[in-house]
């Protein structure tokens, strides 16, 4: 038995994403003999595979292409992430009373993004805007983001 994609508080959204991709996959394809998830003594869940099966060397190549790619499901990663920007962006709109209406954060994502503001994953399911500087990457001030959406404005 092999156990792979772990599943618990401390999994990043890449790690989630692709636990359940991954999940999906065996579920549509692979005989529920072969692999089983499992909870070990800490509350993280497992995929468990039997070894040689055709579900455990899926599974090794998931995870080899995990290496390789991070998401393995691109589609998937990029609507979670976007479910965090929304929720930054409105957390940043309230903290600097900027005006920004809830269909309208896509856009502010836009300006942003093209100010070289990014979104980071600093813990599990802990996030924040950062900008690369001269000195390296820093958190997104409040100051800075008022101005980027002002300045954004004036075009």
């Amino acid at each position: 038995m092999r156990r792979s994609f772990p599943f618990g508080d401390n999994s990043t959204s890449v790690e989630r994403c692709n636990r359940l991709s991954v999940e999906r996959e065996l579920l549509k394809k692979y005989d529920r003999n072969e692999w089983r998830s499992v909870k070990d003594d800490y509350g993280v869940s497992w995929l468990e595979t039997e070894d040689g099966s055709d579900a455990d060397i899926f599974s090794d190549v998931m995870e080899e292409q995990a290496k390789v790619m991070g998401a393995l499901d691109k589609k998937e990663y990029e609507k979670v992430m976007a479910t965090h920007i929304k929720q930054l962006v409105r957390f940043y709109c309230h903290k600097t009373g900027t005006n920004i209406e809830p269909s309208e954060y896509a856009d502010a994502w836009k300006k942003l993004s093209s100010a070289g503001i990014d979104i980071n994953e600093w813990r599990p399911n802990k996030f924040e805007l950062f900008i690369e500087t001269e000195q390296g990457s820093e958190s997104l001030s409040f100051t800075r983001f008022a101005i980027i959406m002002q300045l954004n404005e004036e075009e």
